[in-house]
């Protein structure tokens, strides 16, 4: 499966899937979904991969409200300051760097750019 055909099909599975949120389908239906959507976002994570020669980027296909969510948690943190790890629990910053000293975690101007980011989808 290429690039573009594997974003169309998580677009299309992650739009069908809140579409059909309030109906029941078959575990056959869901089990042929979830495969075909394993793949897609296999695909994308490949070429991520490929084009940044790094295995630890993420993809993530999240409903709108999750969305919101995200952005919500994201500029409550930074309002509470949490951009500063010496403002922080020692539980928040080792969330915030996955428990790895070589990771730096990001201050209140990433958390600008990464929401920026997240909100325009680039």
């Amino acid at each position: 499966m290429d690039l573009g055909k594997a974003l169309a099909k998580v677009y299309e599975l992650a739009e069908q899937n809140a579409l059909d949120s309030s109906t029941t389908r078959s575990d056959e239906d869901l089990n042929t979904e979830a495969l075909e959507q394993r793949e897609a976002l296999n695909t994308v994570h490949d070429f991520i991969v490929n084009q940044f020669g790094d295995n630890d980027w993420h993809v993530l296909v999240v409903d709108p409200q999750q969305f919101h969510t995200i952005i919500a948690a994201l500029r409550f943190y930074q309002e509470k300051g949490q951009g500063s790890p010496y403002r922080r629990s020692y539980w928040i910053h080792h969330l915030a760097t996955g428990g790895d000293e070589d990771v730096t975690s990001l201050n209140t101007e990433d958390i600008d750019d990464l929401v920026y980011m997240i909100n325009t989808g680039g």
